[in-house]
C-alpha cells in the first residue's frame, strides 16, 4: 500500500526562516523535493549553478541539523518526479512558494492544472515578495508607470505581512524504493576553480545572509544615505545574492530595518527593496519587457553591433579606469557596486552604442545576484526606454563619476592595479597625464593599459544625435 504524504517543492527559496511552503507544509509527513529540471533557463549559467550547488548543500545541512529532515535531489521536473514515485507514494497536497517571472508563472499555472487533474491539492504561498504583484492596483486599476506613486502606495497604504518564524517541525519521510539522489549527482559544478573562487568571496548559506543583515543594521544602516554611493567603502548590505536565491526573506529584511526607527537612512535602503517590488510588478504587467523596450520609440534606435568594443567592455579593457574596475570586479566576484552598475551600463549603451539587451544578457550570466525582473528593468532604466526611466540624455561620464565617488582612486587601484601608482589627479583619466607622470607610475598607454576605446564627448554627441533623430523631444540634462 502506498504511503500517504504531502510534498514541499523547493525552488529559489533556499531558507528555513519565513519560508511559507515549509512553514505550512512541514507539520505533516512530507517529501521535500528540489527538481533541477524546473530550474529557470536564465539561471543555468556556470556561475548560477555553482552558487546553487553551495546553497543547496548548506540548505540540506540546515534541514538535517535543525530537524533531522532529508531533501530529495531530483534531476528532472516535478511532474516527472511524481510519475516516478506514483506506485510508492500517495501524494495528497503539494506546497510551493509563488514564482513571479513570466516563465515561472506560466509553468506554475500549467502544473497546478495538471496536479488538479491528478486529484492533488496545490497550496501556493506568497513567499518571496512583500506583496503579490497581481494584488497591487493603481487608480482605477491602471498600471502604475512611475516609482514615486508606487512607493507612496507601499509606505502609506499597504499593510505588510509579518514574517514567519522557523517552523516548529519539518517532518520528512524516508520511503523505501524512492531514490533520494545526491547533490553530486545533479552535476552542478562544471568548473571547480570557478566554484572555489566563488567560495573565497562568499559564504553561501542562509546563516550568512542573516549575519550580513545583522551587521549591516548594527554598523552601517545609520550612515547608509551618506556612504552607499562610495564603491571603496563597505557601506552596502551585499544582501542582493541572498535575496535573489531566496536565502533570506525580504519581509524579514523590511521588518529588521523598519524596527530601527524608520529614519531617512532606513527609508533610503528600504526604497531599494521597493524598487525590486516595482520591477516584478512591472514585469508581471508587461512580460514583453524581457525582449522589448517599454518605450516603443526605442525600437528605432540605431544600436551598433561591434564585437571588439563589446569584448573590451566585458573584460575591463575600455581604457576608462572606473568602467574597467567595475567590469573586473564583476568578472572576479560575480557582484558589482550599484553606483558602478549604473556607470558601466550607461557607458555600454550610450557611449559604445551597444544595445541594452546585450548588457542585460551579460549581467544575467555573470552576476551572482542575477534577478530577471530587476536586471531587465534596471537596464531599461539606464537606457531611457523603460518604466520610470532616466532621461536618455543622462549620460554618465566615467571620469567625473570616478572623481566624485572614488576621489582617491581606492576602488580603481584595487581592481586596475596597473594604475595604482598614478596620482589621484590622473587615475581616472590616465590618457591626459603628462608623459613623465605615466613613466614614474609604470604606465604605458596602449601597452600595459589600453587607450580609450571611444572619445567620451564624441560618443556622447553621437548618442544624442541618434536619439534626436529617433525622437527629438528630450531635454538636455547634462553628463552626470
Amino acid at each position: 500500500m502506498a504511503t500517504s504524504l504531502d510534498l514541499i517543492w523547493i525552488r529559489q527559496d533556499l531558507r528555513l526562516h519565513d519560508n511559507p511552503a515549509i512553514f505550512h507544509g512541514g507539520g505533516r509527513p512530507s517529501l521535500l523535493v528540489f527538481t533541477l529540471g524546473d530550474f529557470p533557463e536564465e539561471q543555468k549559467t556556470e556561475l548560477a549553478r555553482a552558487w546553487l550547488h553551495a546553497a543547496l548543500k548548506s540548505f540540506a545541512n540546515d534541514l538535517d541539523h535543525r530537524y533531522k529532515a532529508k531533501m530529495i535531489f531530483y534531476p528532472g521536473t516535478l511532474l516527472e518526479f511524481l510519475d516516478s514515485v506514483k506506485p510508492l507514494v500517495d501524494i495528497k497536497k503539494v506546497h510551493w512558494n509563488h514564482s513571479y517571472t513570466p516563465a515561472g508563472i506560466e509553468r506554475d499555472t500549467l502544473y497546478q492544472a495538471a496536479l488538479s487533474e491528478r486529484g492533488l491539492e496545490v497550496e501556493a504561498h506568497a513567499g518571496n515578495l512583500l506583496h503579490e504583484p497581481w494584488d497591487i492596483h493603481g487608480k482605477n486599476h491602471a498600471f502604475i508607470e512611475h516609482f514615486s506613486p508606487f512607493q507612496r502606495l507601499y509606505f502609506d497604504q499597504l499593510s505588510h505581512r509579518t514574517s514567519l518564524d522557523y517552523p516548529a517541525h519539518v517532518k520528512t519521510e524516508i520511503v523505501k524504493g524512492v531514490n533520494y539522489g545526491t547533490l553530486k549527482e545533479l552535476k552542478l559544478i562544471s568548473n571547480q576553480k570557478r566554484y572555489d573562487d566563488l567560495l573565497d568571496y562568499w559564504d553561501i548559506s542562509e546563516k550568512a545572509g542573516r549575519d550580513l543583515l545583522k551587521a549591516f543594521v548594527k554598523d552601517r544602516l545609520q550612515h547608509f544615505d551618506d556612504s552607499c554611493e562610495i564603491p571603496s567603502v563597505q557601506a552596502t548590505s551585499k544582501l542582493s545574492p541572498y535575496i535573489a536565491w531566496g536565502q533570506i526573506s525580504v519581509r524579514w529584511i523590511w521588518e529588521t530595518c523598519d524596527n530601527q526607527g524608520g529614519g531617512e537612512d532606513a527609508k533610503t535602503f528600504l526604497n531599494q527593496l521597493l524598487w525590486r517590488e516595482f520591477a516584478y510588478y512591472s514585469l508581471f504587467h508587461n512580460p514583453q519587457l524581457l525582449q522589448e523596450p517599454f518605450s516603443k520609440d526605442f525600437e528605432r534606435y540605431p544600436f551598433r553591433s561591434d564585437a571588439g568594443r563589446l569584448e573590451a567592455w566585458k573584460t575591463g579593457q575600455t581604457g576608462y579606469p572606473l568602467i574597467d574596475a567595475g567590469m573586473r570586479e564583476l568578472k572576479q566576484t560575480g557582484w558589482i557596486h550599484n553606483r558602478i552598475r549604473l556607470v558601466v551600463s550607461s557607458f555600454l549603451v550610450k557611449n559604445l552604442g551597444i544595445s541594452w539587451q546585450e548588457g542585460a544578457a551579460y549581467f544575467l550570466e555573470h552576476s551572482i545576484d542575477a534577478d530577471l525582473a530587476l536586471n531587465t528593468v534596471n537596464w531599461q532604466l539606464v537606457t531611457g526606454c523603460g518604466v520610470d526611466s532616466y532621461p536618455f540624455s543622462r549620460i554618465l561620464n566615467p571620469v567625473s563619476q570616478g572623481e566624485k565617488f572614488d576621489p582617491e582612486g581606492i576602488y580603481v587601484s584595487h581592481w586596475v592595479p596597473e594604475l595604482r601608482n598614478l596620482p589621484e589627479k590622473w587615475i581616472h583619466q590616465p590618457w591626459n597625464a603628462p608623459i613623465d607622470v605615466l613613466k614614474r607610475a609604470g604606465v604605458e598607454m596602449g601597452a600595459n593599459y589600453p587607450r580609450p576605446v571611444v572619445d567620451f564627448q564624441e560618443s556622447r554627441s553621437w548618442a544624442l544625435d541618434a536619439f534626436h533623430a529617433m525622437n527629438g523631444n528630450d531635454e538636455i540634462y547634462g553628463t552626470g
